[in-house]
């Protein structure tokens, strides 16, 4: 699995003219391995090592390579002749635009918003902030039965499950565990992904939680 990177040497929805991939390695120094992506504008919009699909012009490549030159400062050596080829190529003159996407697309996938309460009419509200794939759920699962990580064992792809707030703290635990445990990369960067997105939970007051919805 990879990250890849179409680039459009015509107009963009017009042919693609070359495709390369940014490797699990390159990824993982990126947006793992430190912290400095989460100072950019362009690199936030494909820390997703699944889920990205974006697509930048001309003038945006430029504020790109701009940011990738900054954290390569960061990054370990093992890792600088595959990004130096993706700067070189992104720099050509000819490149007109780029489309940004993950490895993975799935239409079976559970779905996790983040919830609160709403005092005026009782009901939920709420705010989707990820998609789980029904292939990385069975990896999480598995390493859950297996080591005992109540929450995410529970998770179920065809149910909703609901977590309240208290309850996400232990669950951030969980991941942290598959994050340091799991010997699979993709597992690894999945855990990472699912850390970050419930340690930033935008709802800091109330009764409030997450939401797993099933297909």
């Amino acid at each position: 699995m990879a990250l890849f990177i179409k680039i459009f040497g015509n107009r963009m929805n017009k042919r693609v003219k070359e495709q390369y991939e940014i490797s699990n390695g390159l990824h993982e120094e990126i947006f793992l391995k430190n912290n400095e992506w989460k100072n950019s504008t362009y690199l936030k919009k494909i820390n997703d090592y699944f889920l990205t699909d974006e697509q930048f012009s001309k003038e945006e490549i430029k504020k790109i390579l701009e940011e990738l030159e900054e954290v390569k400062l960061f990054l370990s050596k093992e890792v600088y002749t595959e990004l130096n080829n993706i700067l070189c190529k992104l720099k050509d003159l000819d490149v007109l635009g780029v489309k940004i996407e993950g490895s993975y697309c799935d239409d079976t996938t559970l779905e996790i918003y983040e919830t609160y309460n709403n005092t005026y009419n009782s009901q939920f509200q709420e705010n989707k902030i990820y998609i789980i794939s029904e292939t990385i759920l069975e990896g999480l699962q598995y390493m859950a039965i297996k080591n005992e990580l109540n929450l995410l064992s529970n998770l179920d792809l065809y149910s909703d499950s609901y977590y309240k707030r208290f309850q996400i703290p232990s669950l951030i635990k969980e991941l942290e565990f598959i994050n340091i445990n799991a010997s699979n990369i993709v597992l690894k960067i999945s855990a990472k992904q699912l850390i970050n997105v419930f340690s930033n939970a935008s709802i800091k007051e109330g009764e409030y939680g997450v939401l797993f919805v099933g297909n």
